[in-house]
């Protein structure tokens, strides 16, 4: 998460904060080991949609970017 919070702890707040109305929960514009291994298993049937990033970079980093960052093709098809 930009913000530094844990995805568990983002997804536990929405829960919490709509009384469990939301569906699914979709992860956009990630890098999957920015979420892959922090993803609790009891999460993984309420993952409805993921747009994975082929970049390591952060957020942050590729704001401030002056090229584009398709990282390493190879290395995220085997992901």
């Amino acid at each position: 998460m930009p913000t530094g919070q844990d995805l568990d702890s983002a997804l536990s707040e929405v829960e919490a904060a709509t009384g469990g109305y939301v569906r699914y929960y979709g992860i956009n514009c990630a890098h999957p080991e920015h979420f892959g291994e922090q993803l609790p298993s009891r999460w993984l049937n309420r993952i409805g949609m993921v747009r994975p990033n082929a970049s390591r970079r952060s957020h942050a980093e590729l704001d401030e970017a002056t090229e584009l960052d398709d990282g390493d093709p190879q290395e995220f098809a085997l992901r």
